[in-house]
């Protein structure tokens, strides 16, 4: 008898794209159908992507900062999302810095 393999069934990922209103919006429209897609060609092809995006009116915490940490707890709750991307043309410094994207790799609670 031969020996049957057992096919793992590929892992989904389920990505989160909130964006502010203008032309964060126009540009998520735009790429959103594409990104799973990109998303399995650039991270990994084994992953199966689920990539919902939403528009909205980013809100600012009171040092003027995205609060991506708030925001992901309620959409993980709400939309079931395991990452959240967030798009604004918010202008944003480090210093004298501009900051073209940041990412919080440390608050990973499920």
């Amino acid at each position: 008898m031969s020996e049957v393999k057992r096919m793992k069934a590929p892992r989904q990922v389920a990505v989160g794209v909130l964006a502010d209103e203008g032309l964060p919006e126009q540009v998520i429209t735009t790429i959103a159908d594409d990104l799973p897609g990109i998303f399995a060609a650039q991270v990994s092809e084994k992953t199966r992507w689920r990539v919902a995006d939403q528009v909205e009116q980013l809100p600012l915490d009171e040092n003027d900062d995205l609060p991506m940490r708030t925001l992901l707890q309620r959409h993980r709750q709400d939309q079931r999302w395991d990452l959240l991307v967030l798009i604004t043309d918010l202008p944003r410094r480090a210093g004298t810095k501009p900051v073209v994207a940041g990412i919080d790799v440390e608050h990973q609670s499920r």
